[in-house]
C-alpha cells in the first residue's frame, strides 16, 4: 500500500503485512478510503438483480460490462469487418486441428486395439504351447513347478519352457504389475 503518486522512494511504502494490530487500527482511523467505484457496481449488480431476478445475475454482470465499455464499441463500429478474413482463418485451423486430434485419437484406440489382440494371442498360443508338454502347463502350485524343475535335466527346452510360463503368468496376472520383479 502505498501514499501519494508512487514516484517517491519505495522505502516509504506501508507493507499491511509487517504490521501489528496497533498499527493496523491506527491506520484505519487516520487514513480515508476512497470505494466509490466498488460501491457503485455493487449497487448497480443489485439494482439490476431486483429487476431481473436473483437468476439472471450473468446477464446483469454482462450488461454492467457493456455499459462500461460502450464507448470502446461505438468508436470502431467499422473497424470490425476488416477481420473477417483473419477470423475465417482461425476458424479454419481450429477445424483442421480438430480434426487431426481426432484422427490421432482413432490412430491411438487403433494402436492400443492391436496391441491388445497380439497379447490375447500370445496367451492363447502360450497355453496352447504349456497343455501340450510332457507335464502340462501352466504351473499353478510350488509342487508342480519342483516336480518339473527335478524331471527334466538342464536344456534349451526346458528353459523354453520356462519362459514361456513366466511370461504366460505374467501376462495373465491381475494382482502384479507386468514390471514386476518377480517376472525377470
Amino acid at each position: 500500500m502505498g501514499f501519494g503518486d508512487g514516484k517517491g522512494n519505495s522505502q516509504n511504502v506501508t507493507k499491511i503485512s509487517e504490521l501489528n494490530s496497533k498499527e493496523i487500527s491506527l491506520l484505519d482511523r487516520n487514513v480515508p478510503t476512497h470505494n466509490l467505484g466498488e460501491e457503485r457496481s455493487v449497487g448497480f449488480i443489485n439494482y439490476e438483480i431486483g429487476i431481473r431476478g436473483k437468476r439472471n445475475l450473468e446477464s446483469a454482470s454482462k450488461k454492467m460490462v457493456i455499459n462500461k465499455s460502450s464507448d470502446l464499441i461505438e468508436g470502431s463500429k467499422n473497424d470490425f469487418r476488416k477481420f473477417r478474413k483473419q477470423a475465417n482463418e482461425i476458424d479454419k485451423i481450429k477445424k483442421n486441428w480438430n480434426e487431426k486430434m481426432k484422427k490421432l485419437a482413432e490412430d491411438g484406440y487403433n494402436q492400443k486395439e492391436n496391441e491388445n489382440i497380439r497379447l490375447e494371442k500370445q496367451k492363447l498360443d502360450d497355453l496352447d504351447f504349456l497343455k501340450q508338454q510332457k507335464v502340462p502347463g501352466p504351473f499353478t502350485t510350488v509342487e508342480e513347478v519342483k516336480s518339473f524343475l527335478e524331471s527334466e535335466d538342464e536344456s534349451k527346452e526346458k528353459n523354453h519352457r520356462l519362459y514361456i510360463e513366466v511370461r504366460f503368468q505374467k501376462n495373465t496376472t491381475q494382482s502384479l504389475k507386468k514390471d514386476s520383479s518377480v517376472f525377470q
